[in-house]
């Protein structure tokens, strides 16, 4: 349980991470990689999540309620990511 709790907490700090790390960046090839990195950690928890829920360490209710905002998450990152992309084809 507390090992899947500290991965949980890992993973979410570094979705945040990576969009602090892909903002600094000059270039948005290199802010869109940490904005995909930052997705990738979506992943994770939505996957230690899913290990919560089926352990019966985390109640359905909650597991719902997490996967929206993750989901929210999700959905603002590709809106990111997409917004830095056109950047590179404007000249």
């Amino acid at each position: 349980m507390y090992g899947l709790t500290s991965q949980i907490r890992l993973a979410a700090i570094y979705i945040t991470s990576n969009i602090a790390e892909g903002f600094s960046r000059f270039h948005y090839k290199e802010k869109i990689h940490f904005y995909y990195s930052a997705c990738g950690s979506t992943s994770e928890v939505q996957n230690l999540l899913i290990i919560g829920k089926d352990l019966g360490y985390i109640d359905l209710v909650t597991y719902k309620e997490l996967l929206v905002e993750l989901d929210n998450v999700s959905k603002l990152l590709n809106g990111l990511i997409r917004s830095t992309g056109k950047q590179i084809a404007t000249p």
